[in-house]
């Protein structure tokens, strides 16, 4: 089933917050520290840019208020700083809410992620996936083994441990242009 077309808003620090708290509280406390290690409701960090992905139609919900009913199905946050010359990986955390899964916005939240980290010059986009998290840690192990997602193996301390995977960005810095290859 594919999935329809997903707006992105970029949300303040505020409105992070109270998204966070109803995705938390869609989830329940077992989901949100098996996915994520949350124990409550996530706090914003500095250097996070954190999104809200909606749909404007959903024919499946009954009774829509407008033509243009607008079902918040998931959010999408990035922590990347560019003035560190040092760091060129993005991170990112995601998450779906229950009434919405396994109808591909995942991997379209993904792809966006993706794509505004390249534009803000990061090489890399990494993620990482506790143990706990058994459905999500295969379904990520699978994305590795069929590309382009790397492996790039586990971390056991604090337990249950994580793996860590990471998505090289096509048209990042590293790739040298003509220009560069006939300086001196």
């Amino acid at each position: 089933m594919r999935a329809p077309a997903l707006t992105a808003r970029k949300l303040t620090a505020q409105s992070a917050a109270k998204m966070f708290r109803r995705y938390f509280d869609a989830c329940g406390a077992d989901e949100c520290r098996a996915a994520f290690g949350w124990d409550r409701p996530r706090v914003v960090h500095p250097n996070e840019m954190i999104f809200e992905y909606s749909v404007d139609a959903m024919p499946d919900v009954p009774e829509p208020r407008s033509d243009k009913f607008r079902a918040v199905v998931g959010f999408g946050l990035v922590e990347y700083d560019p003035r560190d010359y040092n760091d060129t990986e993005a991170m990112f955390v995601l998450g779906v809410f229950p009434e919405h899964r396994r109808r591909g916005y995942f991997t379209h939240i993904v792809d966006d992620l993706a794509s505004r980290s390249r534009e803000l010059g990061a090489d890399t986009l990494s993620q990482i996936v506790f143990k706990d998290n058994d459905v999500h840690y295969k379904r990520v192990m699978k994305m590795a083994k069929l590309g382009p997602w790397i492996y790039a193996g586990d971390v056991w301390y604090p337990a249950p441990g994580y793996a860590y995977f990471v998505l090289p960005l096509e048209g990042t810095p590293d790739n040298v242009t003509e220009q560069e290859e006939d300086r001196p």
